[in-house]
């Protein structure tokens, strides 16, 4: 099958397993294969260096990383020139509401996940990823 896609996908993720799984989940729901990062440094340092800024990116953020922390990330993202071309779905441990809010509050912000994630989260996920036409629909299963 063919791995023809409009948006990368990255995530950051410290969490070994967690970041397995998702990456597992994440080929399931969707027909591309996702770029694991231990953190926020690591996926800023793929950006910077992809071979096209231009191409769209789907960023699967964890907010407490080692390094440089999803909320860093955020921060940095928002100097960068290609910042438009990056849609982040925060997906955290945290279950306070001032979190999720202060992570809605950043514009590249297009979801807000707690861990665990299940099948029916990724689903979600790559409903918002349609709708900001990240994915041609072909990759999207069909139900």
């Amino acid at each position: 099958m063919s791995n023809h896609k409009f948006a990368e996908v990255l995530i950051a993720e410290d969490d070994v397993i967690m970041a397995r799984l998702e990456k597992y989940n994440l080929q399931k729901t969707v027909l591309c294969t996702p770029v694991i990062c231990n953190h926020g440094e690591e996926v800023m340092n793929y950006l910077e260096e992809r071979e096209d800024p231009e191409l769209p990116a789907l960023v699967i953020l964890d907010l407490n990383m080692p390094v440089m922390s999803g909320w860093d990330f955020l921060e940095e993202l928002k100097t960068k020139p290609y910042s438009e071309k990056i849609y982040v779905v925060v997906v955290t441990s945290s279950i306070y509401k001032d979190d999720q809010n202060k992570a809605m509050s950043y514009d590249r912000v297009i979801g807000y996940f707690i861990k665990p994630l299940f099948k029916s989260h990724f689903k979600q996920i790559f409903e918002l990823a349609e709708i900001n036409n990240l994915f041609k629909p072909s990759l999207l299963p069909q139900q």
